[in-house]
């Protein structure tokens, strides 16, 4: 995986994720190679042939890429490269409430606490969280101002709740460089 922030995923394909692909490709005992090529993330994957050894290929592959590093774009961050084999799978899903806690709440305890902790845990690969509540927004009212300016705490909360959404900002272009703004 290579981030590459403010890159298209055009930009991200021809690149990064291309040369990256090409380079590996000739990596012995190679069953097949994919890229993804997202605005701002290039993600390769190497499948090795079944009986391989997955040390040697990643130190043939981490040969490779770092062959090719001098050709990605200088404000490209360092390719990341991990070793994974075909047993990855979910083995266990956890659910976690709490009534005492607000769901933001919930969701920094597990970021904070419950994930670290699992994830020394051996033979854990990782831990992901799903449905985590993190956006949030905490507004303090100074009412002195706000009677100042003839506005109520009900008319803050409706004008916040109506641009309450998200959205990517876009992108932008000149004759040179299109980029993503993120």
């Amino acid at each position: 995986t290579t981030a590459y922030p403010g890159a298209s995923a055009d930009l991200i394909q021809g690149f990064i994720s291309a040369p990256i692909a090409r380079a590996v490709a000739s990596t012995e005992n190679i069953d097949y190679v994919t890229s993804a090529s997202r605005p701002s993330l290039s993600t390769v994957t190497v499948q090795m042939k079944l009986g391989s050894n997955p040390d040697v290929a990643l130190n043939e592959v981490l040969s490779k890429v770092q062959g090719v590093r001098g050709d990605l774009p200088d404000e490209a961050e360092d390719p990341v490269i991990v070793k994974g084999t075909g047993e990855q799978f979910a083995m266990m899903y956890i659910s976690m409430q709490n009534p005492n806690m607000t769901p933001e709440q919930l969701t920094e305890y597990i970021e904070r606490v419950v994930r670290p902790r699992m994830s020394t845990v051996e033979g854990v690969a990782d831990v992901q969280i799903f449905g985590a509540a993190e956006y949030s927004m905490r507004v303090w009212i100074d009412p002195v101002k706000l009677a100042a300016r003839g506005v109520t705490a009900a008319e803050v909360l409706t004008a916040i709740n109506e641009s309450n959404f998200l959205s990517a900002p876009g992108n932008t272009e000149n004759e040179y460089v299109a980029s993503s703004i993120t």
